[in-house]
Formats: C-alpha cells, sequence, structure tokens
C-alpha cells in the first residue's frame, strides 16, 4: 500500500487496485465513498466551507489488474479498503456518507468499524435494491409520474434505442443508459448527465456483483440491536429509480436514531439538485446530534 501526489489528492495501492481520494474544504471530515470523477460534482461548494469533504474510490470504480479483471469480491472487501484509507489517510473519526447504492457501504462501515465513524449520511436509497423494493419503485413511476415526463422518458429511449446500447462495452453502456433514463433520476427531467460521469471508469465485474447480488440480497437491519450512530437519510420526492421513500417506514423503527428528510423538487440526487437546502439540512442535523 503506499500513495502518491499531494497531501489532498493521491493513489492508495490496495490489493493492486490503484483507489483514488481527493480531499476539499474545511472543518468536520466526512468520507465520501464513490467515484473521485463523481461525486465532487455532486456537493455544493458551499458544504466546503463546513466539512471536509474526502471523496475516494472504491474497486467497482478503477480498473482492475489486467490479470484480476474477471474477479469479483464481496462487500467485506470493499469496507475493508475504506478503512485502509481512513488509516492511511490519518483521519481519526469520520463522518461516512454513501449515495445511492453508496448508502449501504456507509451504513455497514460504520457498524463494522463503529469507533471511527460519527455519523452516517445515506441519500438516495431504498432498504434494499430486491425484486419488491424494484417493484415498488416501478408502481411509484406508474401512478405518480406525469404523462409530460412519461413522454420525455419515451423521447429518450427513441433517441438511444438499445441497438445503439449493445456496440458499447458494458462500463460505457451503464453510463449511456443511466442518461438515457433521466426521467427517473432528476426532478427536471431533461437534465443531460453527462456532466456527471465525465472520466468515470466503472468495473462492471464488480459493480454487477455488488450491485446486482449483494445489494439485492442485503439486510441492512441486520446489526442494528447493536448500532447507535445518528443517520442521515436523505430521499428525493421524484426518484423513480427506487422504491419510495415511504419503503423505509417498515424498518425505520429498527434504527436506534435515524432521521429521514423528503427533498420535494429532487430525484435521485437531492444534494446536487436542492443544494443549499441539502446543506442547511444536513449542516444543522450534525449540529444537533
Amino acid at each position: 500500500m503506499n500513495t502518491a501526489n499531494s497531501p489532498n489528492s493521491g493513489t492508495i495501492n490496495i490489493d493492486s487496485f490503484l483507489l483514488q481520494y481527493r480531499i476539499e474544504g474545511k472543518g468536520l471530515p466526512a468520507i465520501v465513498i464513490g467515484s473521485v470523477h463523481q461525486y465532487p460534482q455532486a456537493f455544493s461548494e458551499n458544504l466546503r466551507e463546513h466539512l471536509r469533504l474526502i471523496f475516494i474510490d472504491h474497486r467497482a470504480f478503477v480498473a482492475a489488474p489486467k490479470d484480476r479483471e474477471n474477479e469479483t469480491f464481496e462487500l467485506d472487501t470493499i469496507l475493508d479498503d475504506i478503512e485502509q484509507i481512513r488509516q492511511t489517510l490519518n483521519l481519526d473519526q469520520v463522518i461516512i456518507v454513501g449515495h445511492s447504492g453508496h448508502s449501504y457501504m456507509a451504513l455497514e462501515y460504520a457498524k463494522k468499524y463503529p469507533s471511527h465513524v460519527s455519523h452516517v449520511v445515506m441519500i438516495a436509497i431504498s432498504p434494499s435494491l430486491n425484486l419488491e423494493h424494484k417493484s415498488a419503485a416501478a408502481l411509484y413511476w406508474q401512478d405518480l409520474a406525469s404523462n409530460e415526463r412519461k413522454s420525455a422518458h419515451n423521447a429518450h429511449l427513441q433517441h438511444c434505442p438499445e441497438a445503439i446500447l449493445d456496440k458499447l462495452k458494458p462500463g460505457e453502456r451503464f453510463i449511456k443508459e443511466y442518461i438515457r433514463n433521466g426521467a427517473k433520476f432528476w426532478y427536471d427531467f431533461e437534465t443531460d448527465a453527462g456532466f456527471f460521469w465525465a472520466n468515470v471508469t466503472m468495473n462492471m465485474v464488480i459493480f454487477n456483483h455488488i450491485w446486482g447480488t449483494v445489494f439485492r440480497d442485503i439486510d441492512i437491519t441486520q446489526g442494528l440491536a447493536d448500532f447507535n450512530k445518528p443517520v442521515f437519510l436523505a430521499v428525493g420526492l421524484y426518484d423513480f429509480a427506487l422504491a419510495p421513500f415511504t419503503a423505509w417506514y417498515p424498518i425505520r423503527d429498527k434504527f436506534k436514531h435515524m432521521d429521514l428528510f423528503v427533498f420535494e423538487k429532487s430525484g435521485h440526487v437531492p444534494q446536487w439538485e436542492e443544494g443549499e437546502l441539502f446543506n442547511e439540512r444536513l449542516l444543522r442535523w450534525l449540529s444537533k446530534n
């Protein structure tokens, strides 16, 4: 394991995976799990006046070593990588932040390494990615999405048909399909999310296993009886990619301390779509918890 580059950015070699980090801002340290090429764009500059944001890669967002391109890993490996990065950067106790599927990583990291976590921030996620919650997402789209939104979605599908996607490499296809489905991800259903994916590397072997199997089968209620970290859960009212926020109601009370915040003019990225309101709510919550 080694680091390179400046104190505020660099690369950490873990098991031959070159994981980058990028540190921006001042204040309480907050590790943001995901791609260092993607997530700095998702949080407003103003938040950096209050939090020291440490953006980190994980193995699904970097190229695999040539001799390990078909290798998958379990969630514990990702969590241990996060811990190694924390140690390498000489961080003590941190806020752990995850968006979308990274929310599960943030929560499970906090369960596994509780002494190094002060708060958990989960953004735009449902309790799992299982069939029940996917079906709930489909019904939510059917019942709540406006005719204008559905028409825009159909136009996006026609503009980028399957025949175009089939010609792309797996990682490129995933990104193109995500952008194509923008009407399900953004409050403004004409948002072009291309900027959000610029320079992002996808390791689809690892990604498909973690998102398609691990997060499908995950039971985040395990370990909650002994878990007492405060959890900030932010969801967008217009996030049609996931089950609606009401999916949290059956398990919310299993958390000793979870606060749910619904953003009424957001889809899947409330920290960007309603950045100032997100900052206000998060910082007030951190000051009280």
